[in-house]
């Protein structure tokens, strides 16, 4: 993606030599940001405490442009004019920070502006938006397809008819009516063909079944 550059008309409007913030990668950066009104340009405040709520609105308003909030705040520089504003500076900080506040360092403003006391830049994440209103994502959708009650049970390996039959034959000796069979060679004749042969007129010993043939 692109690098964006956001401006907004509820924040101070900055010198022509950089923009409120940035936004690239996934992260807003945001410029040193004074406590000045945007309506018109003027400082806000004589506390630091004043001036570090008016700085931190006024970086609410840049990041709710790029599509970010406070809390997404990762990084953050204070810029003081005086090191004795540090305590104060921090007394309001705590407000806007009750609970895992993001990293920070500190600075020493470079040069000095007339009633400015502080200036804050931070870096923030940028907030991530749903897949779809309301509906599931893709991801989730494509994995109940997986699992969908309606799709056909997986088809069960076929078992072969000679297996089958062999078993029910050892077991009772007979396959849906058929003859006992004792010849094995039988046996897989009757799976392969899926009936029985025709019988030889003799027993299984090898003799006649009747005297006759004598």
């Amino acid at each position: 993606m692109p690098r964006q550059i956001i401006a907004t008309p509820n924040a101070p409007r900055p010198p022509a030599t950089y923009s409120q913030a940035t936004r690239a990668a996934g992260l807003i950066f945001v410029s040193g940001t004074s406590p000045a009104d945007p309506a018109t340009g003027q400082l806000v405040g004589s506390t630091i405490q004043e001036q570090t709520r008016q700085c931190l609105t006024n970086i609410s308003a840049i990041l709710a442009a790029a599509g970010s909030s406070l809390d997404r705040v990762v990084s953050a520089t204070v810029i003081l004019a005086e090191e004795e504003d540090f305590a104060g500076m921090n007394e309001e900080w705590v407000r806007w920070f009750p609970v895992d506040p993001p990293a920070r360092q500190g600075a020493k403003l470079p040069v000095r502006v007339p009633g400015l006391r502080v200036s804050i830049a931070v870096i923030a994440e940028v907030r991530q938006r749903a897949a779809s209103s309301g509906g599931p994502s893709l991801l989730l959708f494509q994995a109940s397809l997986l699992r969908h009650p309606h799709d056909p049970a997986p088809a069960e390996p076929a078992v072969p008819r000679v297996g089958a039959l062999l078993v029910d034959v050892l077991r009772d000796g007979r396959e849906a009516g058929a003859p006992r069979v004792h010849d094995p060679a039988e046996i897989l004749a009757v799976g392969a063909a899926g009936s029985p042969p025709r019988k030889n007129p003799r027993t299984t010993s090898g003799l006649p079944e009747t005297t006759d043939a004598l």
